[in-house]
């Protein structure tokens, strides 16, 4: 079973208890293997405060990244998110997304 689907259950409760915790845990992993849909439920649980504490400037970096690797399901939230962060917080998640995509690329290059 892939790190995305383990995920996917623990987000969801499918076949587990919900643990929002988790989920994140699963979904890092596979975000760090390259899993190119998973940037946006990370973005979701930073966003809505699920097994982590409310980050925006989180949320809108982890949705930039997956849009900036093709993935257009972010697009969207980061839209609407991005209406509500002034241009320093937006200046703050664009390094940080910066940094997540080098962290991600290196972790790739070393697998």
């Amino acid at each position: 079973m892939s790190h995305f689907n383990l995920g996917w259950m623990y987000d969801n409760g499918e076949g587990v208890e919900e643990d929002n915790a988790m989920a994140l845990k699963w979904y890092l992993k596979a975000a760090y293997r390259g899993h190119l849909e998973v940037h946006n439920y990370i973005g979701d649980l930073y966003y809505d405060s699920k097994g982590v504490p409310k980050d925006d400037i989180a949320a809108y970096a982890w949705w930039l990244v997956g849009v900036n690797i093709g993935d257009e399901a972010p697009l969207n939230n980061l839209e609407f998110l991005g209406r509500q962060l002034t241009p320093e917080q937006q200046a703050k998640a664009r390094k940080l997304a910066k940094k997540l995509e080098g962290e991600m690329a290196d972790a790739q290059k070393n697998r």
